[in-house]
């Protein structure tokens, strides 16, 4: 995804900086000073953008639930050896 915005720029000649085009405060400023080109290439880097952070907060959100669901399980076990005799 990240490539893909860095071609869909290249391919239309608009300048941006490599090490921050990633960065969504960059990114919000670029998409503001490009010009000449159509409505539909800026709502093309704008989906790009999106799915990028959907992509990077997934493994975030996966990992919570699995500790949560670990902490469940540890709560379930200790529970569970106290009423045994």
């Amino acid at each position: 995804m990240k490539n893909r915005m860095a071609t869909l720029l290249m391919e239309t000649g608009q300048e941006y900086n490599k090490k921050k085009l990633h960065g969504a405060k960059y990114f919000r400023e670029l998409l503001e000073k490009i010009q000449d080109v159509p409505e539909s290439f800026k709502e093309i880097l704008q989906m790009s953008r999106g799915a990028l952070e959907l992509f990077e907060s997934c493994p975030h959100s996966i990992i919570s639930c699995c500790i949560a669901g670990y902490k469940m399980y540890n709560t379930y076990i200790h529970f569970n050896e106290r009423d045994v005799p």
